[in-house]
């Protein structure tokens, strides 16, 4: 079994409850992300998303106010679990958390790095 803590990225651009919507927006747009998770120091309280962005242009609003239940996978997850989540969500990253218990955060998964992983596990690559 191939973990998502394997694969993981460690590299979180998350931001507080208190960023404004327009931070988010050039964090996405810098970074190519179109979902970035929203922290309490190291705790996943929530999920912004470049559709929640795009549906609220005041960028004066804290990321609090319109973030989503975040989306997450634990870290020792699966990898096909974490691509399962993917497909049903449509989403491209999600948050990796130590456990559901703390929700502590621990990096990010993409589906291009979880694909990479697949074809060369089967010997596509």
């Amino acid at each position: 079994m191939i973990t998502v803590s394997s694969v993981m990225s460690r590299h979180i651009a998350g931001v507080s409850l208190n960023t404004k919507i327009g931070v988010v927006s050039e964090l996405m747009q810098k970074s190519h992300i179109s979902l970035v998770p929203v922290l309490d120091g190291a705790i996943l309280v929530g999920i912004i998303t470049k559709d929640s962005v795009g549906e609220n242009p005041n960028g004066e609003i804290p990321a609090g106010m319109i973030m989503k239940t975040p989306v997450f996978v634990e870290e020792h997850s699966d990898i096909e679990h974490a691509v399962s989540i993917l497909v049903k969500t449509g989403y491209s990253r999600l948050p990796v958390v130590d456990n559901k218990s703390n929700m502590r955060i621990t990096g990010i998964v993409t589906s291009t790095g979880l694909a990479d992983v697949i074809r060369r596990r089967e010997g596509k690559m």
